[in-house]
């Protein structure tokens, strides 16, 4: 009998809702992982509470040049502890990117509404597609009884993962489903595999909007996908105005779901791979 652990984080902004967590065994959550990168933390160059993505790549907040941090001593922090994701690779990354293009109308009363239900369902189907990724691990090990899952309980992420969680079950299988506990909450400055999840989400994110503008993939994501299993999905609408009309009629959906990346898929950007344009 093996019990996992998910721990989940988000990346976000109006358009592209990012939902990415890592899981693996008690043991090595606790016996590898947490240990390496506490390391890393204690010994970085100027303390921090704890690791962001985005404020490291932005430099901002713990990360600012006033706070002493150079460019290049960010960018080593965040490659460092990549290392511990890839090497011994021991965990396994699930992401999922929800995207509605355009943003609300500020002329229309109802347009705030809708953005808001979309971040409702988003939550709850990116949820269910980030488990659908843990689907053939499950089915090959049937000796793992149980995944645990967590999020940060200190931002909002953690009240709408709780709002949708009976949804996101049920759009996954049964069997799957029923070895999947009821989310607990953790501090990520405290919970040290939260951090890792809030790197996936953030690097996902940056993908997302990388293949918009046809800008490169990133060296971190590139880094992470060729050391260690990784899945994720992308769930598009065309438009708002295609999410409502969904709402009103449940049977003709135009969303469409692709393999954003995926271990042993070709590689990111590859003839074939999900490209929005």
């Amino acid at each position: 009998m093996v019990a996992l652990t998910c721990y989940f984080d988000e990346s976000f902004d109006e358009q592209v809702h990012v939902v990415a967590g890592y899981v693996a065994s008690d043991d090595y959550w606790d016996g590898v992982f947490t240990p390496a990168w506490r390391k890393v933390i204690d010994d970085s160059p100027h303390p921090i509470a704890e690791f962001s993505a985005g404020d490291c790549f932005h430099g901002q907040k713990e990360f600012a040049r006033g706070k002493g941090w150079t460019r290049t001593e960010r960018e080593d922090l965040r490659d460092e502890l990549i290392s511990h994701i890839i090497d011994p690779p021991g965990l396994v990354g699930i992401a999922t990117a929800f995207c509605i293009p355009g943003k609300a109308d500020p002329g229309d009363r109802r347009s705030p509404k809708y953005r808001r239900q979309v971040l409702t369902a988003g939550y709850g189907i990116s949820l269910g597609t980030c488990f659908l990724n843990l689907l053939p691990i499950v089915t090959r090990h049937s000796e793992i009884t149980k995944i645990r899952t967590v999020v940060d309980k200190r931002c909002k992420f953690s009240e709408a993962v709780a709002k949708n969680w009976e949804f996101a079950l049920r759009t996954i299988p049964p069997d799957l489903a029923s070895k999947i506990t009821t989310p607990a909450t953790d501090d990520s400055k405290k919970c040290l595999p939260l951090q890792a999840a809030d790197l996936l989400a953030f690097e996902t994110f940056r993908e997302v909007w990388g293949r918009c503008a046809n800008r490169p993939v990133s060296a971190p994501l590139e880094r992470l996908l060729a050391g260690a299993a990784h899945g994720a999905y992308c769930i598009s609408y065309p438009s708002l105005e295609a999410y409502v009309n969904w709402l009103h009629d449940r049977s003709k959906s135009s969303a469409y779901s692709k393999v954003l990346y995926r271990s042993g898929f070709p590689a990111l950007r590859a003839s074939g791979t999900w490209n929005v344009r």
